[in-house]
């Protein structure tokens, strides 16, 4: 597909002139491409789980992107074979996986009605299928998908204009003239990505439009204004949504600790830190993820008191999350954590939630000086996230880094 949308001239001529060379003959194994096609609807599918993980690194993710982008280069090379077998494991077990590779084929592929018959299938699948295709997106480039973008954010059917704001997400566009009539479209799920895509592209002109938001009566609503208000750098007005959020166990824990996230890049060192003890103090589920969130401003000056929650069997798995928050390093290289419970004492003997941190290892390392700046080169998805909603906050009218981008490591390294 050409950047203006329009499909290249058939290999059998030129204008309607002599033919052309005849095209290769694919030799095909089928096993060979059934093989690229599941590993890559797999390895997308872990990726997507990890993308903002304590545990994984940007090379980790890397190395992921390079085995994805091996196989889907497998399944072009096979040509419409390869398009078939997609097709034919999307038959056998749909998945969001499946649909990312059907729509990543498709939108690589020049064949018209190839993106629109990949969309037929991703809209049977509902929240798994537009999932799928919004990761198809991200892979691919903006020349390519500017034609299909314009169009589906003028289009009538709701889920064409929100996979047209899920691509200007994914490539960090600010939606120009369209964005403020999105910020008030009749589809919820359109109005919430609209709103989120204010803050991730700076559009500090829609701020009034977001602070609005903030006093609607629909819980979701709120927090994607919430979200936009604090990376535009009006966090003070989002406080108590992002609270109320926090409080509401009708939210899944990870939107929750989200909302935790925001919620103390909303306020300043001692307002927060007043804040985050409230939560300390419960006697519920949200006391562990709260400790898990402490390291999130990125303040090591909490590490006596890390360290001290680190020796309390119930509190160390949150302690040890935390913990990692603040070094950029590979804790895999290190002795600090743990994944036998019983090294820790007769206390953590019963443990399950490993890896754990070892206290006075950790103690002792930060005693010989922790890390050094120069070692300190390797942040988790998680880390990367943080320092991304730091500077936009610090920075309203710029873009959000896109930390989720694709990022290729050779995978044998």
């Amino acid at each position: 597909m050409s950047a203006d949308g329009t499909p290249p001239e058939p290999s059998g001529g030129w204008g309607g002139g002599a033919p052309g060379p005849a095209a290769p003959r694919l030799a095909v194994i089928a096993p060979l491409i059934r093989q690229h096609a599941e590993e890559a609807a797999y390895l997308w599918y872990r990726r997507s789980l990890f993308i903002d993980d304590p545990l994984f690194t940007a090379v980790d993710i890397g190395r992921l992107d390079h085995r994805i982008n091996a196989h889907l280069a497998g399944i072009d090379a096979a040509g419409q074979a390869g398009r078939e077998m997609a097709l034919e494991i999307h038959d056998e077990d749909p998945t969001a996986g499946t649909v990312f590779l059907i729509a990543a084929t498709a939108l690589a592929d020049a064949t018209p009605g190839a993106v629109d018959a990949a969309l037929e299938i991703a809209f049977a699948l509902e929240v798994l299928g537009l999932r799928g295709v919004s990761g198809a997106l991200a892979r691919t480039e903006p020349a390519v998908l500017r034609p299909y973008v314009a169009s589906w954010l003028d289009a009538a059917e709701g889920r064409l204009r929100l996979l047209g704001l899920a691509a200007l997400s994914h490539h960090r566009a600010g939606g120009n003239a369209r964005l403020p009539r999105l910020l008030e479209d009749p589809d919820e799920a359109v109005r919430l990505r609209a709103l989120r895509l204010v803050g991730e592209t700076g559009r500090v002109d829609c701020l009034d439009a977001v602070e609005t938001a903030l006093t609607e009566d629909a819980p979701a609503v709120r927090m994607e204004a919430a979200w936009s208000a604090v990376l535009l750098g009006t966090g003070e007005p989002a406080r108590p949504v992002l609270e109320a959020q926090v409080l509401d166990e009708t939210f899944p824990d990870d939107r929750r600790l989200a909302a935790i996230d925001l919620r103390l890049l909303a306020g300043d060192g001692e307002e927060r830190r007043r804040w985050l003890g409230t939560l300390l103090k419960r006697e519920d589920a949200l006391a562990e993820m709260a400790l898990a969130a402490a390291g999130g401003p990125g303040e090591r000056d909490i590490l006596p008191w890390l360290l001290r929650q680190m020796t309390i069997p119930e509190k160390a798995a949150a302690a040890g999350r935390a913990f990692r928050d603040l070094f950029a390093i590979d804790f895999n290289d290190t002795d600090l954590f743990t994944e036998d419970a019983s090294r820790l004492g007769p206390s953590f003997a019963d443990r399950e939630d490993t890896p754990l941190p070892d206290a006075a290892r950790i103690k002792a390392w930060l005693d010989d000086g922790g890390a050094a700046p120069e070692e300190e080169t390797e942040p988790s998805m998680r880390q990367l996230r943080l320092r991304a909603l730091r500077a936009a906050a610090a920075s309203p009218a710029a873009p959000l880094e896109n930390w989720r981008r694709s990022r290729l490591h050779p995978a044998w390294m």
